[in-house]
């Protein structure tokens, strides 16, 4: 009995230095998210003039072409400003540890959906908006879209449907802090 209350020590003791570890990893991949969008933004405004210093080119995404401005050796397709931060938006969504990225769609045919990491510095704030706040996306191209919060759902993580569904304007995504499931707030156009 002893040598078993001893071994189940043992394991509980590994358990939470694994756990102490895995968490020491986290937060430092969200320290170097910040790290990462704060160098994307100040290179970006150095040259606010996509014409200027940074090259912009048409990006041809799975379903629309949108303009692109390359930074880092990686397009940005624009900068999507929440209440509390402005974020750049990659043109496509496989390195999501640098930025956001676009999932699908264009603001031209109005079903833009951009998904990103529950990082502090990227989506963890998704969480904080509510029905009726203001977001806005500008294009590398300099015009700005206006975006309404309409609507907060929850989805399986594993529901590309569910993401893509219903006819929002704009949809931003990430994990719930459990990982299983998805929070999606979707926007509507405002003038």
């Amino acid at each position: 009995m002893k040598a078993r209350a001893v071994s189940l020590t043992l394991i509980g003791v590994l358990l939470l230095a694994s756990a102490l570890c895995l968490t020491g990893v986290n937060l430092q991949d969200e320290r170097r998210a910040g790290r990462d969008i704060a160098q994307i933004l100040s290179t970006w405004s150095e040259s606010p003039d996509p014409s200027g210093a940074i090259a912009v080119s048409a990006f041809q995404h799975s379903d629309t072409a949108m303009p692109t401005v390359e930074i880092g050796g990686a397009s940005y397709i624009g900068r999507l400003s929440l209440p509390d931060a402005v974020l750049p938006i990659l043109a496509d969504w496989n390195d999501l540890a640098t930025a956001p990225g676009r999932f699908s769609g264009s603001v031209s045919d109005k079903n833009l959906v951009i998904a990103g990491h529950n990082y502090r510095a990227h989506f963890g704030s998704l969480t904080q908006l509510s029905f009726g706040d203001a977001v806005s996306f500008t294009g590398v191209d300099g015009h700005r879209h206006r975006y309404q919060v309409t609507g907060i759902d929850v989805i399986a993580g594993t529901d590309r449907d569910g993401i893509l569904a219903g006819d929002w304007h704009l949809t931003m995504f990430t994990c719930t802090f459990s990982g299983t499931h998805r929070l999606a707030v979707r926007c509507r156009c405002i003038p």
